[in-house]
């Protein structure tokens, strides 16, 4: 897949990470590894040199992810906090941009470390609950889309249901962020920034 998106966008980040990987031998031998060879493309130069950030917020989905090294033994956190199908997808669709699948998990967060599991998101369940996943419930309240089996967008989207990523700063030393998730939850919490 990265030599794919190295090829189509000509990008020598993308085929120096394709590189990295490969030497240092994080593929497994599959049925598909032969598509290494069919998507390299020889004319995309790539930097032997390329490091990856340990740092990125995907600012369209409103996602942080953060590491403090790419060893194996690392310590790694997701964070979430932003529309639900991100803010390209509010801007285009009036209503429902498909979003039954979403979650009522805004200001989540996952964390793993030394190849453990510490905090983790489930995943799918049943019926969508805010109390499933790693954020605040308030008075015993979850947010806006919750309690049925698919998200209730249309409910989310009367309220105008999104958690926005206030801030990000990513150094060499630390990283740090805050966000709002206030208009996730019901109007009748009162919440305030």
């Amino acid at each position: 897949l990265i030599l794919s998106l190295a090829s189509n966008f000509k990008s020598v980040k993308m085929q120096s990470l394709a590189y990295k990987i490969l030497n240092q031998g994080f593929t497994a031998l599959t049925p598909y590894e032969w598509l290494n060879l069919a998507f390299y493309d020889p004319e995309v130069l790539f930097d032997k040199s390329y490091q990856l950030n340990t740092d990125h917020h995907f600012t369209d989905l409103g996602y942080i992810f953060s590491r403090n090294s790419w060893e194996e033994n690392a310590t790694a956190i997701s964070f979430k906090c932003g529309p639900f199908q991100g803010h390209t997808a509010k801007k285009l669709f009036d209503g429902d941009p498909g979003c039954s699948h979403c979650h009522a998990d805004a200001a989540s967060f996952q964390v793993c470390s030394r190849k453990s599991e510490v905090l983790i998101d489930p995943g799918y369940e049943l019926f969508k609950r805010t109390g499933n996943h790693n954020t605040i419930i308030v008075n015993g309240l979850g947010q806006l889309g919750e309690g049925t089996k698919w998200f209730d967008v249309n409910r989310s989207l009367h309220y105008q249901h999104f958690g926005e990523i206030i801030d990000y700063k990513a150094t060499k030393l630390y990283s740090y962020w805050t966000a709002d998730a206030t208009k996730t939850y019901l109007p009748e919490l009162k919440l305030k920034k």
